[in-house]
């Protein structure tokens, strides 16, 4: 009789663990999601004007963490899109617009991450008609093998000057 009640008891103390190992694991990954959060970059974002179409887009690295690479993403119908003759962008077939580009070096000839207080830049086209504030969204790899989707990101689209009437 004894042994029996050993058995329920030792029985019950394994499934009382079981359930505190779930409930901890539980938690750890409430604790990691808000880390991450946390550490969620932050980007900012102009366009220069280089002519009337043309300009170019400069991203800075605002928080404190290097990324391994950023994929940005300007939704359509803002009038400004990529410049499809330029490495970093993603490829598009001819007379399409280019809406995703990526970090680039073109030094070492490959995709690359940035640094904190570091900009990366992509020549953009702009329509006659667009935004005064560009959107974008991008996609931020971490070093650690982390990832952040959907980083918001604004910038003013510089005004063009042949535009101005004085």
């Amino acid at each position: 009789m004894l042994s029996i009640v050993a058995i329920v008891v030792a029985g019950l103390s394994a499934l009382y663990t079981r359930r505190q190992a779930v409930a901890t694991a539980g938690v750890h990954e409430i604790e990691r999601s808000r880390r991450l959060d946390e550490r969620r970059p932050r980007l900012s974002a102009k366009v220069d004007r280089l002519g009337a179409t043309s300009g170019r887009l400069v991203v800075t690295l605002e928080s404190d963490e290097p990324l391994s690479a950023v994929e940005l993403a300007i939704p359509e119908g803002q009038g400004v899109t990529f410049n499809r003759n330029v490495v970093g962008v993603h490829p598009v077939r001819p007379g399409d617009l280019a809406h995703h580009a990526f970090t680039y070096d073109p030094l070492l000839d490959k995709p690359t991450g940035i640094r904190p207080r570091e900009s990366a830049s992509w020549a953009v086209d702009i329509a006659e008609k667009h935004v005064g504030t560009l959107r974008l969204d991008a996609t931020c790899p971490g070093m650690a093998g982390e990832s952040w989707g959907s980083v918001l990101i604004t910038a003013r689209v510089e005004p063009d000057m042949g535009q101005t009437v004085f």
